[in-house]
């Protein structure tokens, strides 16, 4: 894998619009050449994301709020593995997009 500065460099950029679900959904499969990612909420509804499966209101990493944007260099490190999510209200959709190596 290719390196700038100290940090792994993304040769590929690939995005996509997950629909809202009051059911727990795969935002991210794992992907072990992934570099980092970026989240962004664009539904009324709090989403619950998870670093692994099965999100629930319960069992999450982090909350987004409505129009809220979240990015794996807001982690401090590289995380890999599936990601998952729930929203409070099934309505929306949240923009992800996969850099990867």
């Amino acid at each position: 894998m290719p390196f700038t500065g100290g940090q792994a460099a993304a040769g590929t950029a690939t995005s996509s619009n997950v629909a809202g679900s009051a059911s727990s959904v795969t935002l991210l499969a794992a992907n072990p050449m992934r570099v980092g990612f970026t989240m962004f909420n664009e539904s009324t509804s709090i989403v619950y994301v998870k670093l692994g499966a099965t999100a629930s209101n319960a069992s999450y990493t982090k909350q987004l709020l409505p129009n809220d944007f979240w990015s794996s260099a807001m982690l401090g490190f590289n995380y890999t593995g599936r990601i998952d999510a729930i929203w409070a209200s099934g309505v929306g959709n949240m923009r992800v997009t996969e850099m990867s190596a």
